[in-house]
């Protein structure tokens, strides 16, 4: 089973918050979460840039696949990854079902 540190998106929040709060689950020894991922998006380094910049504005990059981002009955999250084509960035997302997510990981594959 997959699992990753999940943070709760603020309005402000951007790339560089989102690696520090999952480095201080890391650090306080935080039981990651586990997830599963529904779909799997590709972007250019522009794109996941402009992404980054506010992860808490809804992207059309993923509201297509944001029905597909809920629970199991089993309480794992259906996540949404969204890949840079550009370099080695790669960000997780849960929406529950909403157009903006509502927590985002950072994964290394």
């Amino acid at each position: 089973m997959n699992t990753a540190y999940f943070v709760k998106v603020s309005k402000s929040m951007s790339w560089n918050e989102l690696k520090e709060k999952i480095n201080k689950q890391k650090n306080n020894r935080i039981k990651p979460l586990p997830f599963i991922i529904a779909a799997i998006i590709d972007v250019s380094s522009t794109d996941f840039d402009n992404l980054s910049l506010s992860l808490q504005k809804p992207s059309m990059q993923y509201a297509s696949y944001a029905a597909l981002s809920v629970a199991t009955l089993q309480g794992i999250w259906n996540c949404i990854l969204i890949k840079c084509n550009d370099d080695s960035r790669n960000i997780l997302i849960y929406t529950a079902g909403n157009i903006y997510p509502l927590y985002a990981s950072i994964i290394n594959l």
